[in-house]
């Protein structure tokens, strides 16, 4: 996919915990982060996802989306959130080094 898109950077959703913190789904995030960024050349990075789900429910209850029809479209609005963030936002991006072997 990498290839076939020319991607020039990987941007991994974090998903911390509301206060901040990571749990058990942030360190699996982590680890395939890690893995990803021992195995392709381009930068791998990560990015807070906190509440992408609930704002993208709310745009996709905005735009007039029929409820049964959200569950099947929350994610790809999330993933475009996660872009946008990590594109505009100020804040320090989260670059994955690949760890020795």
């Amino acid at each position: 996919m990498i290839r076939r898109y020319d991607a020039q950077t990987v941007v991994i959703g974090l998903p911390l915990n509301l206060d901040g913190t990571s749990g058990e789904s942030a360190a699996k995030a982590r680890q395939v982060a890690t893995n990803l960024a021992r195995s392709i050349e381009q930068p791998v990075y990560l990015q807070d996802e906190r509440l992408t789900s609930f704002e993208a429910m709310g745009n996709l209850k905005a735009e007039g989306h029929k409820p049964e029809d959200i569950p099947g479209l929350i994610d790809g609005e999330a993933a475009a959130m996660i872009l946008r963030d990590f594109i505009q936002v100020d804040q320090d991006r989260i670059l994955v080094s690949p760890s020795p072997r």
